[in-house]
């Protein structure tokens, strides 16, 4: 129960209002299906609700997935146009600890909260650490060597292989950011198309229980 709790607050939804939704719509799938098997004495009512049922908690699923993908990649996608005004700072003489301050007004609220939180962390703890917490937020490889890029900055702004090192990786970060992009541009044509053909598949499931109780009811007239 504890890592659905975790889960939904990752997503950023709240468990109880979720957990309700779900039952809800379960409830809503389940009384048509109940009342037409009663109405019509046919248990086919009841399996396509009872199959409705089964696949509603997948489909749900799907979608927070999705919105949890979506929320990763607009904080990516934020700290990405962020770190553009980290480097014109750093090149005007910025140390590492102001440049970050001075991009919060350049950031989302998200985004925003979570420097705040590794800038008073680096108040109290010098090492690494702080960087590396920070870079958890993204859970992609790159931004760790990006984050230990920047740590190694600290004490050597005048360093060009600790320079060149953090330009090579952001480069590589908005090369590779500007390529997913595309592909989601993609995927989301392709889901648009996939989610058509769900809908049409529900739609004929829907005519092929009509024509059977049609069936149904002029068998039993004769």
């Amino acid at each position: 129960m504890e890592k659905i709790k975790d889960y939904f607050e990752v997503i950023g939804k709240n468990y109880k209002k979720e957990i309700i939704k779900i039952l809800l719509i379960e409830l809503i799938l389940l009384i048509p299906g109940v009342g037409l098997s009663f109405l019509y004495k046919k248990i086919i009512y009841i399996i396509v609700s009872l199959v409705l049922l089964l696949i509603t908690p997948v489909i749900m699923y799907f979608l927070y997935e999705s919105s949890k993908k979506a929320k990763e990649n607009r904080l990516f996608n934020d700290f990405i146009n962020s770190l553009i005004y980290f480097r014109i700072y750093l090149e005007a003489g910025f140390n590492i600890y102001q440049a970050f301050n001075e991009i919060l007004k350049y950031s989302s609220n998200e985004l925003s909260e979570k420097i705040k939180i590794m800038l008073s962390q680096i108040d109290n703890d010098k090492s690494v650490v702080p960087y590396l917490n920070f870079a958890k937020n993204f859970n992609r490889e790159i931004i760790d060597q990006l984050m230990l890029s920047i740590y190694e900055m600290n004490d050597s702004l005048s360093d060009t292989k600790h320079i060149n090192s953090f330009i090579y990786l952001f480069d590589k970060i908005l090369e590779n950011s500007q390529k997913e992009q595309e592909e989601r541009k993609k995927q989301n044509l392709l889901s648009k198309a996939n989610y058509s053909l769900v809908g049409g598949a529900i739609f004929i499931l829907a005519i092929i229980v009509g024509v059977i109780n049609l069936m149904g009811s002029v068998i039993s007239g004769f």
